[in-house]
């Protein structure tokens, strides 16, 4: 299935390139059809992963933790630290997290050709009850795709 269609229903392409895209902001509200298969244990995996230190973001209402105990001493992550500001209300982001995952890869570069412009995609993990980034403006477009929570 093409990712544009995954995302916003084989009924709405054409009318979202023609209206939406580049042009308006719009909501779209509907079960997202599985086009890529990622999961919590996917996003904890990726955290092990070589070269994700500088894409990985801790943050709190558009706050970021540049604490140096994000690190452990051998300069690898701390995953307890990570978890101990998780569960204090803070969101862990991994920016271009599609380098690290073959699925998302495969979404982000359909998604990318489709549209003509670079895609990359960012997840957050945020604890219930919190908010990593308070209400703001982009100067690009975006999807914001919610898996799981409310």
């Amino acid at each position: 299935m093409d990712s544009l269609e995954a995302l916003i229903g084989s009924d709405s392409v054409d009318w979202f390139l023609n209206e939406i895209f580049e042009h308006k902001m719009f909501h779209f509200s509907r079960k997202l059809d599985p086009c890529f298969d990622f999961s919590f244990r996917d996003f904890e995996s990726v955290l092990s992963m070589p070269g994700v230190r500088p894409l990985l973001r801790v943050v709190n209402r558009q706050v970021a933790d540049h604490d140096p105990k994000i690190l452990s001493d051998n300069g690898h992550l701390c995953k307890p630290y990570l978890l101990s500001r998780f569960h204090d209300g803070s969101s862990i982001v991994i920016n271009e997290i599609h380098r690290f995952h073959a699925g998302l890869m495969s979404f982000s570069s359909s998604l990318s050709e489709l549209l003509g412009v670079s895609c990359v995609i960012n997840a957050y993990l945020t604890p219930s009850e919190s908010v990593a980034l308070s209400p703001h403006f982009d100067s690009h477009d975006i999807f914001a795709i919610q898996i799981d929570g409310r």
